[in-house]
């Protein structure tokens, strides 16, 4: 029973640990998690814009824009650098809008 328990509050701890971490990232950098979600999950494109030739440059990419979202609190600026990301994909029908 005690191992339940334990259990049991270990995953509650975890689970409000996280969501605590994820208040804390800027608004830009969630933004950008679920732009690049929605796009990996539904852009027809992914799988012939990235490929083995080109994985490596667009990971430093990501890696590069998520360390700028952490940091912008500005909605113009932030729209600047995710739209730089989705430049890699060199297709007009992927953008976003700002209003």
């Amino acid at each position: 029973m005690k191992k339940i328990t334990f259990l049991i509050s270990a995953f509650l701890l975890t689970s409000f640990y996280s969501q605590a971490q994820k208040e804390k990232q800027s608004l830009c950098a969630r933004n950008f998690d679920e732009i690049y979600q929605k796009t990996e999950d539904n852009y027809a494109g992914w799988g012939e814009k990235i490929t083995k030739r080109n994985k490596k440059k667009f990971d430093a990419l990501t890696a590069e824009t998520i360390k700028k979202v952490a940091k912008i609190e500005q909605a113009e600026a932030c729209y600047h650098v995710v739209n730089d990301w989705l430049a890699f994909f060199e297709d007009g029908h992927l953008f976003i809008n700002i209003q």
